[in-house]
């Protein structure tokens, strides 16, 4: 009886972990052909796109080199606190900071940003110049913006297969483990 249910629970971590996976290759694959179709200081059609930081700006928490990633965001989901990416309207550079203030008129809201290691406000920015909010980044990374879209694409798809082929086989690798150690007590 016990046996069957240890057969039982091992098949559904298994089909879990499968599921799960290939949710997150697909996902991925989703994201990185995003960016076949977007130029480099816009977001792919579907509201999301890399960026490589140039710049210490950001430093500690995201080194020059770091890729982030971008996703749009409407107006009123922005807060202080969080990272944006956005167009100056001074020079028209991509610059990632930390919204510390946001100021409210009747034209509309303005970000007051600042890099983390900065000690001066960069000037305010209107939302029509944000790109959209940094959900994460990923540190040490500047070899892929760097390259162009098409290797950068290459190089994360190869990562994520990697990853996705190293997960099934520790998964394969603990159910022989564990079907042995239930074989041994029977």
């Amino acid at each position: 009886m016990e046996n069957n249910r240890m057969k039982y629970v091992l098949k559904a971590m298994k089909a879990t972990v499968i599921v799960l996976a290939l949710f997150v290759f697909i996902l991925s694959a989703f994201i990185m052909l995003g960016s076949i179709f977007k130029d480099e200081k816009q977001l792919s059609p579907w509201g999301t796109g890399f960026f490589t930081l140039i710049t210490g700006s950001m430093e500690p928490s995201m080194p020059a080199g770091s890729l982030v990633f971008v996703v749009r965001t409407n107006e009123e989901k922005i807060n202080p606190g969080d990272v944006i990416t956005y167009f100056t309207s001074w020079k028209g550079d991509v610059i990632t900071h930390r919204v510390t203030e946001i100021i409210k008129s009747e034209k509309g809201r303005r970000f007051i940003t600042r890099g983390d290691a900065n000690s001066v406000d960069d000037p305010s920015v209107i939302f029509e110049n944000v790109i959209g909010r940094v959900m994460f980044s990923v540190p040490g990374i500047k070899s892929f913006g760097d390259a162009s879209e098409a290797a950068k694409i290459a190089g994360m798809s190869i990562i994520g297969i990697g990853g996705v082929l190293l997960v099934f086989g520790l998964i394969n690798g603990m159910i022989k483990k564990t079907k042995t150690l239930v074989g041994d007590r029977e």
